[in-house]
């Protein structure tokens, strides 16, 4: 007799069908979607080695492959993580009375739904951060290699006495690192805007008051 109610516990506990079909399909798109894009990239990167390969410059290949592989992570790291820190540290600088806002606060529902998943989108954040920046340096790589290997041209310019050298291979590297630092800084102050906002760091006062 005691062994009747509990296949009915079970059952009563067990998730309905409908939620543990998004569990399944939920990562089972997102592993396509990575080996699908990790085959492309794979593709692309084969088919250039050949090529460079069959003209006899596999040196060329190498030196560019790993120069964006290097710029890739190391931009990607750097920018991640200067976002990341800055809307964690914005997150435990929060107002300690923010519990007491209630339903008054403008966005307590938001913030009551993004509290279970702080976690993960913190995790979120990084990973978009580091991929754009990572992506975004990447793509520069012709510019980092002339830098590297710049020369003077022995002939200055006629306005502010520099090499002509400078402008050729030096300052588009420069230009790429300002709006690198500025795209940082920018996105930085946004994420931590919205931290503050979302946990009544930042208050808008309605109209009349």
């Amino acid at each position: 007799m005691s062994d009747g109610p509990e296949p009915i516990l079970e059952r009563a506990e067990r998730p309905p069908p409908a939620q543990q079909r998004r569990r399944v399909l939920v990562p089972t798109v997102v592993t396509l979607a990575v080996l699908l894009f990790l085959g492309a990239v794979f593709t692309g990167v084969w088919t250039d080695r050949l090529w460079f390969k069959s003209v006899g410059y596999s040196s060329v290949f190498t030196t560019m492959l790993s120069t964006r592989i290097v710029m890739f992570i190391l931009f990607g790291l750097v920018f991640a993580a200067v976002v990341t820190v800055n809307v964690v540290v914005a997150y435990r600088s929060r107002p300690m009375t923010m519990a007491q806002l209630g339903a008054n606060d403008s966005v307590a529902r938001y913030r009551q739904g993004i509290d279970p998943l702080r976690r993960p989108i913190v995790i979120v954040i990084a990973l978009l951060t580091f991929v754009f920046a990572g992506s975004t340096a990447a793509g520069r790589w012709r510019t980092y290699l002339m830098w590297q290997n710049g020369t003077d041209f022995n002939k200055a310019d006629l306005y502010f006495g520099k090499d002509i050298g400078f402008y050729v291979f030096d300052y588009p590297w420069f230009r790429f690192l300002l709006s690198f630092g500025f795209t940082l800084v920018f996105l930085s102050a946004v994420a931590v805007a919205l931290v503050h906002y979302l946990y009544g760091g930042i208050a808008f006062q309605g109209r009349g008051r």
